[in-house]
C-alpha cells in the first residue's frame, strides 16, 4: 500500500519522525529515499513477532511550504501496518492527501 500526507512548515526545519511498521516500508520526503527496511516476523531476531512499534526513526529536513511524505508498505506475512509521529508537531501542519492505494 502507499501511504502519502502533506506536511506544511512555516520554514526550513529539521524533525524527528519515530515510525513502525510490518512488513517492509520504504520512506520518501518529496520523492527523495530516507528509509528502507524489513520488520517482518522473525527478521529482527527469532523471538520477534512482526509487531508495529516505535521501533525506527529518521530525521525530515523539511523545505518552507509543503512536504510530502510518503511511504510504500508491502506484506510478506500475516498482514502490514505503518504509524508515525513527530518529536516536534508544533512547527508543522499535516494533512493525509487521501491517496490511500491499498495495491
Amino acid at each position: 500500500m502507499i501511504l502519502k500526507t502533506t506536511i506544511g512548515s512555516e520554514s526550513e526545519t529539521c524533525v524527528k519522525m519515530h515510525f513502525g511498521y510490518s512488513d517492509a516500508v520504504a520512506i520518501f520526503l518529496n520523492g527523495r529515499p530516507l528509509f528502507w527496511g524489513n520488520s517482518a516476523w522473525r527478521s529482527r531476531n527469532m523471538a520477534f513477532g512482526g509487531w508495529v512499534n516505535y521501533n525506527d526513526a529518521v530525521y525530515l529536513n523539511l523545505t518552507k511550504g509543503r512536504n510530502e511524505l510518503a511511504a510504500v508498505v508491502g506484506e510478506v506475512f500475516g498482514g502490514s501496518g505503518f504509524q508515525a509521529k513527530l518529536d516536534e508537531a508544533a512547527v508543522i501542519t499535516a494533512k493525509a492527501s487521501g491517496d490511500v492505494d491499498g495495491s
